[in-house]
């Protein structure tokens, strides 16, 4: 009897030291509030400079586009959108620079975890920049963080698709749309047989569900 209550007295006495060695120290205060502000810190600097891009970003847009809803001819539309492409070189080029450096010191995972925000604003400037290599690089980053459901498939299927008709190649997940012969419809696509398939690896919503939304949103079109 002895002999088993002293072996019982042994385990409990190695399991009890096993798990205060496991046991996460607990922080005191300060160094709770120590660790708080140095992640405030960096999640702070990186939040507001991807937020200033973005704000510049949605401003340039924003003029370009009403300035296009002004009457004027197909001409002179050509000449004010060669006019001032300048100004996207300047403002999507300097963005681009500011936010590769970001990415260089913090991994996509450590920026979309600041805030739901700030992860979509900077997607936006990736989806802007006229670094193709960049975007590509971005979508590799992307791919298997959307297979498994981390990032939106959004994310892969229009840098992608965009990527693809930049480079004269048909797209993939089919977000790439325009009047053609009086109907909205995608532009080409590769493999259509099997599209369903590569969105659905994205979770993306089905063709059919998403040309149905595309075709509400922009309604007719016009023969050319």
């Amino acid at each position: 009897m002895r002999i088993i209550v002293l072996a019982a007295m042994a385990m409990a006495a190695s399991y009890l030291s096993a798990a205060a060695q496991t046991a996460p120290r607990q922080l005191s205060a300060q160094e709770l509030i120590a660790d708080f502000d140095a992640k405030l810190a960096r999640g702070e600097d990186a939040a507001a400079a991807i937020g200033e891009m973005y704000g510049r970003d949605q401003y340039l847009r924003s003029v370009i586009i009403a300035e296009m809803h002004q009457p004027m001819s197909e001409a002179t539309r050509h000449v004010l959108l060669t006019g001032v492409q300048h100004h996207f070189d300047r403002i999507d080029g300097d963005n681009t620079r500011r936010l590769k450096a970001i990415l260089d010191h913090m991994s996509w995972e450590e920026l979309s975890a600041l805030t739901p925000q700030t992860a979509n604003e900077a997607f936006t400037l990736i989806s802007h920049s006229p670094d193709h290599e960049f975007q590509r690089r971005m979508v590799a980053i992307f791919e298997p963080l959307a297979r498994a459901g981390s990032v939106p498939g959004d994310y892969v299927a229009l840098l992608a698709d965009d990527l693809a008709q930049g480079d004269g190649r048909p797209q993939v997940y089919g977000t790439n749309w325009d009047c053609i012969n009086g109907v909205f419809q995608p532009m080409p696509t590769e493999d259509m047989a099997h599209i369903e398939q590569r969105r659905a690896d994205m979770h993306l919503s089905t063709f059919a569900e998403y040309s149905a939304q595309q075709r509400q949103l922009y309604g007719d079109c016009p023969p050319r």
